[in-house]
């Protein structure tokens, strides 16, 4: 079975996870696209605008960087276009 693009981000996430906590970002919200980190934001809200600004309709990872483990929930979006 194939992983979906919203796997592969957060197993992105995991990978660079211990990294962020190691430089003090736990309680920030990390941006993923196309398996990369691209930003850390301050709050949900604002990697959340970051993440539509940049990538429209396409899928990102919007996770908060937290040492407490697996999140109840993985925060994504998906945007589509109304035709």
């Amino acid at each position: 079975m194939e992983s979906s693009g919203l796997d592969k981000e957060y197993a992105h996430f995991q990978s660079i996870l211990p990294d962020l906590l190691s430089k003090g970002k736990a309680g920030s919200y990390a941006l993923v696209h196309s398996q990369e980190l691209i930003d850390i934001f301050p709050s949900e809200k604002e990697a959340y605008e970051a993440g539509i600004s940049k990538f429209g309709t396409a899928v990102f990872l919007v996770q908060l960087i937290t040492a407490e483990g697996k999140p109840e929930s993985i925060q994504f979006l998906l945007h589509v276009n109304a035709q």
